[in-house]
């Protein structure tokens, strides 16, 4: 099964303000999440269906919702960031992407 992937704008602008090689390096792994996004990335505790990707200093956060065959792409923060993202990430935020998609 193959999802589809749709991105947030937050995660577009802050994309394209990162480097070329590290922008194609994150291109593939992203490509990989149409395939199985729950065994590419690591689960998070914080919410259900909230997953982070490794790219080197960075990490991608993404929603699976499977009823939907979507992956939602969130954000892309530098690692010494996502703290504070995820503090700030609420479920209504999130459920409310995924309705606009």
């Amino acid at each position: 099964m193959s999802y589809t992937l749709v991105f947030d704008k937050e995660f577009v602008r802050r994309f394209n303000k990162i480097d070329k090689s590290l922008g194609d390096e994150i291109e593939k792994k992203i490509r990989k999440l149409k395939e199985n996004p729950k065994e590419i990335g690591k689960p998070l505790k914080y919410f259900s269906n909230l997953y982070e990707l490794h790219a080197r200093m960075y990490r991608i956060f993404y929603v699976v919702e499977d009823s939907m065959v979507k992956v939602l792409i969130l954000a892309i923060e530098h690692k010494n960031h996502t703290d504070k993202y995820l503090r700030l990430l609420r479920k209504e935020d999130i459920k409310l992407k995924l309705s606009e998609n």
